[in-house]
Protein backbone atom coordinates (compact mmCIF):
# COMPACT_ATOMS: atom_id res chain seq x y z
CA UNK A 1 0.00 0.00 0.00
CA UNK A 2 1.34 3.24 -0.94
CA UNK A 3 -0.14 6.61 0.95
CA UNK A 4 -0.37 10.00 -0.90
CA UNK A 5 -2.14 13.29 0.13
CA UNK A 6 -4.23 14.84 -2.89
CA UNK A 7 -5.25 18.78 -2.86
CA UNK A 8 -7.40 18.69 -0.08
CA UNK A 9 -4.43 17.27 2.22
CA UNK A 10 -6.17 14.35 3.28
CA UNK A 11 -4.08 10.93 3.52
CA UNK A 12 -5.44 8.20 0.85
CA UNK A 13 -4.13 4.60 0.12
CA UNK A 14 -3.54 3.23 -2.82
CA UNK A 15 -3.13 -0.66 -3.76
CA UNK A 16 -1.38 -1.69 -6.82
CA UNK A 17 -3.00 -4.89 -8.12
CA UNK A 18 -0.43 -8.08 -9.89
CA UNK A 19 -1.59 -9.86 -12.27
CA UNK A 20 -2.08 -12.99 -10.27
CA UNK A 21 -5.66 -10.65 -8.44
CA UNK A 22 -7.24 -10.93 -12.09
CA UNK A 23 -9.05 -13.50 -14.02
CA UNK A 24 -8.59 -14.91 -17.44
CA UNK A 25 -11.59 -12.65 -18.46
CA UNK A 26 -9.75 -9.61 -17.36
CA UNK A 27 -12.04 -8.83 -14.23
CA UNK A 28 -10.45 -8.44 -10.65
CA UNK A 29 -11.24 -12.06 -8.71
CA UNK A 30 -10.61 -13.19 -5.22
CA UNK A 31 -8.91 -16.53 -4.27
CA UNK A 32 -11.83 -18.59 -6.03
CA UNK A 33 -12.10 -17.48 -8.65
CA UNK A 34 -15.07 -15.04 -7.98
CA UNK A 35 -15.92 -11.90 -9.42
CA UNK A 36 -18.49 -10.31 -8.09
CA UNK A 37 -16.68 -8.22 -6.01
CA UNK A 38 -18.18 -4.76 -4.66
CA UNK A 39 -16.97 -1.55 -3.30
CA UNK A 40 -18.86 1.23 -2.19
CA UNK A 41 -18.06 4.56 -0.43
CA UNK A 42 -19.05 7.22 1.64
CA UNK A 43 -19.11 9.69 -0.95
CA UNK A 44 -20.43 12.64 1.66
CA UNK A 45 -18.44 11.54 4.83
CA UNK A 46 -21.32 11.11 7.12
CA UNK A 47 -20.02 7.84 8.01
CA UNK A 48 -22.51 5.96 6.27
CA UNK A 49 -22.91 4.14 3.34
CA UNK A 50 -26.44 3.50 1.78
CA UNK A 51 -26.54 0.88 -0.36
CA UNK A 52 -28.51 1.05 -3.79
CA UNK A 53 -31.78 -0.81 -3.99
CA UNK A 54 -30.56 -3.44 -6.53
CA UNK A 55 -27.27 -3.88 -4.14
CA UNK A 56 -29.60 -4.34 -1.38
CA UNK A 57 -31.65 -7.29 -2.69
CA UNK A 58 -28.47 -8.90 -4.04
CA UNK A 59 -27.22 -8.53 -0.63
CA UNK A 60 -29.80 -9.75 0.98
CA UNK A 61 -30.02 -12.65 -1.25
CA UNK A 62 -26.55 -13.65 -0.70
CA UNK A 63 -26.61 -13.88 2.79
CA UNK A 64 -30.35 -16.37 2.60
CA UNK A 65 -27.68 -18.31 1.19
CA UNK A 66 -25.95 -18.64 4.58
CA UNK A 67 -28.27 -17.58 7.05
CA UNK A 68 -32.18 -18.31 8.13
CA UNK A 69 -34.32 -16.47 5.66
CA UNK A 70 -36.42 -14.72 8.44
CA UNK A 71 -33.37 -13.35 9.84
CA UNK A 72 -31.91 -12.00 6.59
CA UNK A 73 -35.34 -10.05 6.59
CA UNK A 74 -35.75 -9.34 9.69
CA UNK A 75 -32.58 -7.26 9.58
CA UNK A 76 -34.06 -5.33 6.95
CA UNK A 77 -32.81 -1.64 6.83
CA UNK A 78 -30.36 -2.13 9.40
CA UNK A 79 -28.61 -4.25 6.05
CA UNK A 80 -29.56 -0.89 3.79
CA UNK A 81 -26.53 1.19 5.64
CA UNK A 82 -23.71 0.43 6.03
CA UNK A 83 -21.79 1.77 9.17
CA UNK A 84 -17.69 2.55 7.46
CA UNK A 85 -16.22 4.80 4.99
CA UNK A 86 -15.49 2.36 2.32
CA UNK A 87 -16.91 -1.45 2.26
CA UNK A 88 -15.51 -4.14 -0.22
CA UNK A 89 -17.76 -7.34 -0.16
CA UNK A 90 -17.58 -10.51 -2.27
CA UNK A 91 -20.67 -12.11 -3.05
CA UNK A 92 -21.50 -15.72 -3.38
CA UNK A 93 -22.06 -16.54 -7.03
CA UNK A 94 -23.15 -19.87 -6.47
CA UNK A 95 -19.82 -21.53 -6.69
CA UNK A 96 -17.51 -21.91 -3.83
CA UNK A 97 -16.63 -18.94 -3.14
CA UNK A 98 -18.57 -17.64 0.17
CA UNK A 99 -19.83 -14.28 0.71
CA UNK A 100 -16.85 -12.22 2.49
CA UNK A 101 -16.92 -8.41 4.09
CA UNK A 102 -14.88 -6.04 5.10
CA UNK A 103 -16.76 -5.37 7.98
CA UNK A 104 -18.84 -7.25 10.42
CA UNK A 105 -22.09 -8.14 8.97
CA UNK A 106 -23.08 -10.88 11.93
CA UNK A 107 -23.56 -7.35 13.86
CA UNK A 108 -26.27 -6.39 11.46
CA UNK A 109 -27.90 -9.81 11.65
CA UNK A 110 -28.50 -9.91 15.51
CA UNK A 111 -31.85 -9.20 16.97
Amino acid sequence: MEKYRDGNKRSRESHTLGEDEFGKNGFLVDAWGGDRIFIVVDRDGDGLIELEATAFTDLKNALIREYDSQVVEDAGDKLKFIHEKVGIYILNDGGDSQNVFSWNIEKYLEE
